[in-house]
Formats: C-alpha cells, sequence, structure tokens
C-alpha cells in the first residue's frame, strides 16, 4: 500500500519520525517489504471498518527508542504481543532479558480500523493463517503469508515483530530493531530520520514532507 493506494481510498496517512533516532543495521528492501505489507494489513482493516469517508479512516505510522526489549528466540515467537516477561510468562514463554539488550528502534503501523480479535492474533504470524479470501490477489497476499514472512525477516535482522489490538477500535504493528553497532559499514545501515524515510514505501514520505500527514 502506498500513498496513492491509500489515497484511492480515502485513507489518510500521518508519519512521525524523530530527528534523533539511532541507525539500524538491515537490509533496506526487506524492511521497506514488511513495511508494505503492515500498511496493507492497515488498508484492509480500515476498509472493513468504514464503507466510504470517514474521520477515524487513516494510519500512523511511528518511530521511537525502545530499551530493554525481549529478546526472543524463534521458540517463543509466537507469542505475539508480548512486551514484558510478566505477559511472556503468563503466555506460555521464557524471555531473556539481561543488562546487555541493546537499545532498539521500534516502527510502529497503526490504524483504526476492525482490530484483530485474540484467537487471531495467537495464529497472525503462522503460515498460510488468513482470514483473507485466499482466491483474491497475487503473491503472498490473500495466502497468509504476508505477515509470515514479513515476521521472518524481522526475526532474521535480530528484532521481533509483535502485535497488539483493541476489537473494533484499533490495531498496533511493533518492528523492533536492534540499534547498529558503530562497527556496522555505513551501506548496511538506515541512519535516523533521513535514512528510514529512504526506507519507507515508494510514495509514503516525500523530500519536502518528513513527517506530518500525507495526503
Amino acid at each position: 500500500a502506498t500513498r496513492a493506494t491509500l489515497s484511492h481510498d480515502h485513507i489518510a496517512l500521518a508519519v512521525e519520525l524523530p530527528a534523533d533516532l539511532p541507525a539500524v543495521s538491515c537490509d533496506r528492501q526487506q524492511i521497506t517489504q514488511v513495511l508494505t505489507s503492515l500498511l496493507s494489513n492497515a488498508r484492509d482493516a480500515l476498509n472493513e471498518k468504514y464503507q466510504g469517508l470517514d474521520a477515524n479512516k487513516k494510519v500512523l505510522i511511528s518511530a521511537r527508542v525502545v530499551g530493554d526489549r525481549l529478546s526472543v528466540s524463534s521458540e517463543q515467537s509466537s507469542v505475539v504481543g508480548a512486551t514484558s516477561a510478566a505477559e511472556m510468562a503468563q503466555a506460555g514463554g521464557s524471555s531473556l532479558v539481561s543488562e546487555s539488550t541493546p537499545n532498539f528502534l521500534r516502527l510502529t503501523v497503526e490504524d483504526h480500523g476492525a482490530g484483530i480479535p485474540l484467537d487471531v492474533r495467537e495464529h497472525i504470524f503462522e503460515p498460510f493463517f488468513t482470514t483473507k479470501d485466499k482466491s483474491v490477489g497475487a503473491g503472498s497476499i490473500g495466502k497468509g503469508l504476508g505477515l509470515f514472512v514479513s515476521h521472518a525477516a524481522v526475526q532474521e535482522h535480530g528484532g521481533v515483530l509483535s502485535v497488539e489490538s483493541e476489537v473494533g477500535q484499533w490495531a498496533r504493528f511493533h518492528v523492533d530493531l536492534p540499534a547498529a553497532p558503530a562497527d556496522v559499514p555505513q551501506a548496511s545501515r538506515l541512519s535516523g530520520r533521513s535514512g528510514l524515510q529512504a526506507g519507507l514505501p515508494v510514495g509514503v514520505v516525500t523530500a519536502g514532507n518528513p513527517a506530518g500527514e500525507v495526503g
């Protein structure tokens, strides 16, 4: 979902990127695809809830630094939305938290659409799991692979993709990527706000509009 696609569906897009964001080491193309997938899901959720024009028909992309983030192994990755040791324990998982856990850059895609029920959230990153019509779309769209592929891509970067939601109100997908060590080559980094802008899907942010609403 790009700026033009969202505008076609009367969806407003806001981008909030602070100026002091840390650099992250990543495959820019992969992270762009992750964000594209999340924007597409947000678009579907909003179109499901609002059939036409509505002031709440909007998506927010934001970024901030989070520290002491849980390091989640592949066995624990099915526990979605758990952001504390207590939540992980209640969900049947275990956490690996230490004082050396690095800071993470958190990218959040938020919509105020239909929301995601708990029974769906529990399986949302599993392969071939979808609530969409599998006969619609091409590639991974509608096949139950979009979020599975995104989840795997973020994990490959040493990060975590999680979701939280209130049914009927909103959904937030968080992409947590570890801040890059100082010795990571510049070519492998997304550095600060300008670098993150370059990593967003084409048409989401323009050079003259680094933050704020995009029509």
